[in-house]
């Protein structure tokens, strides 16, 4: 958890220092969940509550966005993604700043809830 709070203090930090007047400080939220249902063959219904992963989105100024990716599973969350993308430097580069699912794996670049499964136990 200090790991979260402290990006949202450098969040916090940036955007009071570049903050333009046209750009909204709201952020896109979005959450992702993993669960299943199974039915057994003395009819109970067993509910299965996979992993939950929460999605934030802000744009720090016109030239940088700072992207939040939590997973809570089994009561304890984890920030599996927390970096600035800084979209324009100069020479037309960009650079990412912090935790990110590196790209050097078939399967690292994903998170668990878009993985495919069959359902089955």
């Amino acid at each position: 958890m200090n790991a979260l709070l402290c990006f949202i203090m450098l969040l916090t930090c940036i955007n009071t220092i570049h903050a333009q007047p046209s750009l909204s400080l709201n952020p896109d939220i979005g959450v992702v969940g993993n669960f299943s249902l199974s039915k057994s063959s003395e009819n109970d219904l067993n509910a299965n509550l996979g992993e939950i992963e929460l999605n934030i989105k802000a744009a720090v100024d016109p030239y940088s966005d700072a992207i939040l990716v939590i997973a809570f599973e089994d009561g304890e969350a984890e920030v599996e993604e927390g970096y600035l993308n800084i979209i324009e430097l100069p020479f037309d580069l960009q650079a990412k700043i912090g935790r990110m699912k590196l790209s050097f794996n078939r399967i690292n670049q994903f998170h668990k809830d878009s993985l495919p499964f069959n359902g089955l136990p």
